[in-house]
């Protein structure tokens, strides 16, 4: 729903980074991507968990406003100015970007080095992707240029729609964000935590976490690294458990045996016994923390 309006402020080598959409025809969803300059995903995320929260922050939104003269007002010229201070941003990377293509040009000239050269091409392609990607948007500022007149005679409708709101139609919701609110950031906070900011156009923000589905969570590298290095220390289930307290012991177990094998991981699944059910549940819940009983 609101594809275009999604960024990541914690991505290197960008202020912000725009998310792209893809559709997942397996589980019949949009996923949220976030790539990086060289077209690495970083990490995805299911549509609702972005969709549903975003929307229900508009419909408060939209209510506190409609009902405040003073908010109203603030709105339309927040709307205005943001526009041109928007299109001035996108102009300015544009034109950031063209610069780096000819550095990179330059640079080409004096290499030899096949290593350096192919980085090289690597970041000109990369700063060509970002133009086109800048153009677009800068297209899509234009054609929302006389959104803020049509607002200014919508708040009568306001009301009304907030009280029907489940009966919106997404591309309505998407106008009424374009509207209202400047962009969102999505935010990594660890492998499992997440949270989203909206950014209003009369520079408040909203703030939304949430917490990533078990199955959806991936390893990365050093993640990978980590677990192997315990299992081959013949660390403990529960010194492992401790290191990746968002997963379950199963498919800590299921991700050893898909990445390193499981012959090896059969020392750790017998000492499961060894362990109390209770102990283990506390262990997940991240209560483990605290000190543990003496008699482990």
């Amino acid at each position: 729903m609101f594809a275009g309006y999604l960024f990541s402020d914690q991505l290197e080598d960008y202020n912000l980074r725009r998310f792209s959409t893809i559709w997942n025809y397996k589980n019949d969803n949009y996923n949220y991507i976030l790539q990086d300059k060289l077209a690495n995903t970083v990490f995805t995320i299911v549509d609702r968990y972005i969709d549903e929260p975003v929307s229900e922050m508009l419909r408060d939104r939209l209510l506190a406003t409609s009902i405040d003269d003073e908010a109203w007002s603030q709105a339309l010229q927040s709307n205005e100015q943001d526009g041109f201070s928007e299109h001035r941003r996108i102009q300015n990377e544009i034109k950031a970007a063209e610069r780096n293509k000819q550095t990179i040009l330059a640079n080409l000239k004096s290499l030899a080095n096949p290593e350096l050269v192919q980085n090289l091409e690597a970041s000109y392609e990369a700063n060509q992707r970002d133009i086109e990607r800048l153009e677009a948007e800068l297209e899509m500022l234009e054609a929302r240029g006389n959104k803020n007149e049509d607002l200014s005679q919508a708040r009568p409708a306001i009301q009304l729609i907030v009280e029907r709101w489940d009966d919106v139609p997404r591309k309505q919701k998407r106008s009424l964000f374009e509207a209202f609110a400047h962009r969102v950031i999505v935010r990594r906070d660890d492998r499992l935590h997440r949270h989203l900011v909206v950014q209003w156009r009369d520079g408040t923000e909203t703030i939304h976490r949430f917490t990533w589905g078990q199955r959806s969570i991936k390893l990365t590298a050093e993640d990978k690294a980590l677990l192997k290095k315990l299992v081959d220390e013949n660390a403990p289930q529960i010194e492992i458990m401790r290191a990746f307290p968002q997963l379950k012991w199963r498919y800590i177990q299921k991700r050893y045996a898909y990445h390193f094998g499981k012959d090896i991981f059969q020392r750790i699944i017998r000492e499961k016994s060894r362990i109390p059910l209770r102990l283990r549940g506390m262990i997940q819940k991240n209560i483990w923390q605290k000190p543990l009983p003496k008699s482990l």
